[in-house]
């Protein structure tokens, strides 16, 4: 009978961490916002995720499309895009169901909803 309680135990334990290593699902297109020392700027998010990789492409007004590289796991994601030569800006965040909310690393904040965007 310990057997079997330590079993079911187990079992339980082992799913409960598959459970939680469950990355978020953000493929997709999100309506952006970028909150800069500059100002406000809205723009557009189009996502592609392979497991915890992360690609796609960052539409802002006068600036373009720029692409995206970085990495989702669990609620958290992360994602670089280059602008104007070689600067960088990473972005990090956590999902929460069709919301994303985070900070940039050089300073700002972002947020982006799901669905169809219009810049």
């Amino acid at each position: 009978m310990k057997i079997l309680r330590s079993a079911i135990c187990l079992t339980a334990l082992m799913f409960g961490v598959l459970y939680a290593q469950e990355s978020a699902k953000v493929t997709g297109t999100w309506k952006l916002a970028l909150d800069t020392p500059h100002g406000q700027m809205p723009g557009a998010l189009q996502l592609k995720q392979d497991g915890g990789k992360l690609t796609g492409s960052v539409d802002v007004e006068h600036m373009g499309s720029m692409p995206l590289v970085g990495q989702v796991e669990g609620t958290k994601l992360s994602f670089t895009i280059e602008i104007q030569g070689n600067q960088k800006i990473t972005f990090n965040g956590t999902v929460a169901g069709d919301k994303i909310s985070g900070s940039m690393e050089q300073g700002g904040s972002w947020s982006a909803t799901r669905g169809e965007t219009h810049i």
